[in-house]
């Protein structure tokens, strides 16, 4: 009979984790910065903040209110870490590596490399994904709040890689 492992099976996700607000209509508390016309809502519902810093003692919600005002992120990063747990790490692609010898010039270390800053629209149409996960998207922001022009840009973006496709 083969011993079964306490990690063998995927463990539930966390009670924390699975009651945790994700709108600022489920935040309990705070309501002299989070309340209906109070200052930090007013600042998050007119795009106003572009930084900030929690401070507090732990379990105070400064992590979820991060979540809450970009959920996005926190989605994306989770799929992110998953991938990387998931995944045989693979090889950096030769085009982004950096040739600091002669035998990996030889090698073509970094041929082909495009470098965003010495282009007028500070884009390239590189690949920076290892072949697996070419094409592969992460970040889907909503139109809430800032994101709502990072949601913006990013459509310019891929819409400017697809015109300008290798």
């Amino acid at each position: 009979m083969e011993q079964e492992s306490l990690f063998s099976q995927a463990v539930p996700e966390p009670l924390a984790a699975r009651i945790r607000p994700r709108t600022l209509e489920e935040i309990a508390g705070h309501e002299h910065l989070l309340g209906k016309g109070k200052v930090l809502r007013r600042l998050i519902e007119q795009d106003s903040i572009s930084s900030m810093i929690f401070w507090g003692s732990p379990g105070v919600g400064k992590t979820t209110l991060a979540g809450v005002m970009s959920n996005a992120l926190y989605v994306a990063y989770g799929m992110a870490r998953k991938d990387a747990e998931e995944r045989q790490a693979e090889q950096v692609p030769f085009h982004l590596r950096n040739a600091v010898t002669k035998l990996m010039k030889e090698l073509d270390y970094g041929k082909d490399y495009q470098y965003a800053h010495d282009t007028r629209e500070k884009i390239t149409n590189m690949e920076c994904l290892p072949e697996s996960l070419k094409g592969r998207s992460y970040y889907h922001p909503t139109n809430e709040g800032l994101e709502g022009r990072f949601a913006q840009r990013l459509k310019d973006i891929k819409a400017w890689k697809r015109q300008h496709k290798k």
